[in-house]
C-alpha cells in the first residue's frame, strides 16, 4: 500500500512543479516583450510547453492514483472483488476498472493476488478454495478432460489416415490403384477400393 501511495505523492509534486514552471513560463514571456528581451521572449513559452505537459500527464496520473489507492485499499481488505461490483462501487465502467486493476498490478503496487479480469482474490485463497473442491467434482473434471484428449487423439489419427496415401489390389480385377485418403476408385473397372487397415 505505501508503493501507491508514494507513487501518489510523486506524481503530485511533479503536477505542482509543473504549474508553476507554467506560471513562470507565462511571466518570463511577457516581461521579455515589456523589456523587448530575447532570451526571456525564448525561454518563457519553453516553460510553458514543458510545464503544460507536465500539468496535463501529471493530472491524469494523479486521478488514476488516487481511484487505483481506493481501489487497492478495498481489495487489501475484502481480499476478494469482481470487476463488476467495483464498477458499480466507484461509478465507472468496467473497462476502466480493468485499466486500473492492470495498473495496480503491472506496477506491483498490489502483490499477491489472482486476475483474470472478471474477479481479483488473494492467491492464498484461491488455492484453499481449489483444495476445498469435493472429490466428486475433481473426479468429473478429470473424466471430462480424458474425454478431450481421447477425442483429440482420434481426430488426429483421422487427419492423419485422410492425409496417407496407399497401393492396394483391386478386389474386382486385380490392378494396382494408388491413391490418398480413405479410400479410392479403380481406373479400370470403377470399383471402390478401401485399404486394408480402415475394413
Amino acid at each position: 500500500m505505501n508503493k501507491i501511495k508514494n507513487y501518489f505523492y510523486t506524481v503530485t509534486i511533479i503536477f505542482i512543479i509543473s504549474l508553476i514552471a507554467t506560471c513562470i513560463g507565462i511571466s518570463l514571456f511577457f516581461k521579455g516583450f515589456e523589456f523587448a528581451e530575447a532570451p526571456l521572449i525564448i525561454i518563457g513559452p519553453l516553460l510553458i510547453i514543458f510545464g503544460f505537459y507536465g500539468v496535463v500527464v501529471c493530472g491524469q496520473r494523479i486521478y488514476i492514483a488516487y481511484t487505483a489507492r481506493k481501489i487497492a485499499e478495498l481489495i487489501e481488505n475484502n481480499r476478494r472483488a469482481t470487476v463488476a461490483g467495483l464498477a458499480k462501487e466507484f461509478n465507472k465502467t468496467t473497462t476502466q476498472i480493468d485499466k486500473i486493476l492492470m495498473f495496480l498490478i503491472k506496477g506491483e503496487f498490489v502483490e499477491g493476488f489472482y486476475y483474470n479480469h472478471l474477479e481479483i482474490e488473494k492467491i492464498q485463497d484461491r488455492e484453499a478454495r481449489e483444495k476445498q473442491k469435493s472429490p466428486d467434482k475433481a473426479v468429473a473434471e478429470a473424466s471430462i478432460k480424458i474425454k478431450a484428449e481421447d477425442e483429440n487423439q482420434q481426430i488426429i489419427v483421422k487427419k492423419h489416415l485422410d492425409n496417407e496415401p496407399h497401393n492396394e489390389r483391386c478386389q474386382n480385377c486385380g490392378a494396382n490403384v494408388s491413391f490418398k485418403g480413405r479410400d479410392g476408385i479403380c481406373p479400370y473397372c470403377g470399383n471402390l477400393v478401401i485399404p486394408r487397415e480402415h475394413k
